[in-house]
């Protein structure tokens, strides 16, 4: 015998501009803002975006994987162009061209995944990033990602996909 269910009305979620990213959103003071990360902090935010790349490659991911995905490589995009690896804007940009292909795709298909050319690209983002936030203070990757929350506020978003 069927039984009538009543079934909330779905709402998506907000995605937040910094995915998941909040480590760098703590509270914090002048003096420890002009030193560079803690190595247990490197770790947290490596960890992060690391898990979510993880989430994007085994089809366990959605809306919010990527979007800390993106937000990880739009912070190192905006550290590389306040000159803090410049030499990897061409590897950040490689990798935000396969997260939109994915964007796109998973809005044509309901599926958040990377091709194989954006597994590449984001790979070798990420290691430079790393390099990055192990040179950066605290307070220039705190203002990266203000930055970053600026522009999406914005409507500035990289939006070129092969």
């Amino acid at each position: 015998m069927a039984t009538n269910r009543k079934h909330k009305k779905y709402r998506p979620r907000a995605v937040s501009a910094v995915g998941g990213l909040f480590a760098i959103q703590a509270k914090h003071d002048a003096a420890s803002d002009a030193l560079p990360m803690t190595d247990d902090q490197i770790a947290d935010l490596s960890i992060a975006f690391r898990l979510a790349f993880q989430a994007m490659l085994t089809g366990a991911a959605d809306e919010q994987q990527w979007s800390t995905c993106v937000a990880s490589l739009n912070i190192a995009m905006v550290l590389a162009e306040r000159g803090i690896g410049p030499e990897y804007l061409p590897q950040f940009t490689a990798a935000l061209d396969g997260a939109f292909r994915a964007r796109i795709r998973a809005t044509r298909t309901g599926k958040w995944g990377f091709d194989g050319d954006a597994i590449q690209a984001i790979k070798e983002a990420f290691s430079a990033h790393e390099l990055q936030i192990e040179h950066a203070t605290k307070q220039e990757i705190r203002e990266a990602l203000i930055e970053v929350r600026l522009r999406v506020d914005a409507g500035q978003v990289y939006q070129e996909a092969a």
